[in-house]
C-alpha cells in the first residue's frame, strides 16, 4: 500500500507502527526530524485508521494549520530530493 501513496521506506515503517499501536482506542506519538514527512505520515495513518470517518488534527498555530490542510487534502508524490529543492 505504501507504493501507491509514494511513501519513503521510513514513512511506510512509521505508518505501519502507528496503525498497529492504534488497533485499540488510545493515542500515539510519532517523533521524527524536520523535513522527514510527518504530515504525510499522519495523513496516511489517518486514511488507514478511519477510511470513511473524520479525523481531528490539532496544531500549535494557524500557519501550520494552513500548510497541513493543503498537504492532507492532496499529499505530494514521492520526488527526488533535488526536485524538492528546485535543483535539477
Amino acid at each position: 500500500m505504501s507504493s501507491e501513496r509514494g511513501l519513503w521506506p521510513h514513512q511506510s515503517e512509521a505508518v505501519e507502527k502507528i496503525c498497529a499501536s492504534l488497533t485499540t482506542p488510545g493515542r500515539a506519538t510519532a517523533v521524527s526530524a524536520c523535513g522527514t514527512g510527518k504530515t504525510i505520515v499522519g495523513a496516511e495513518s489517518s486514511r488507514r485508521i478511519a477510511p470513511h470517518g473524520r479525523v481531528l488534527v490539532l496544531v500549535p498555530n494557524p500557519g501550520i494549520a494552513g500548510a497541513d490542510r493543503a498537504r492532507l487534502r492532496d499529499p505530494p508524490r514521492r520526488r527526488r530530493w533535488s526536485d524538492r529543492r528546485g535543483m535539477r
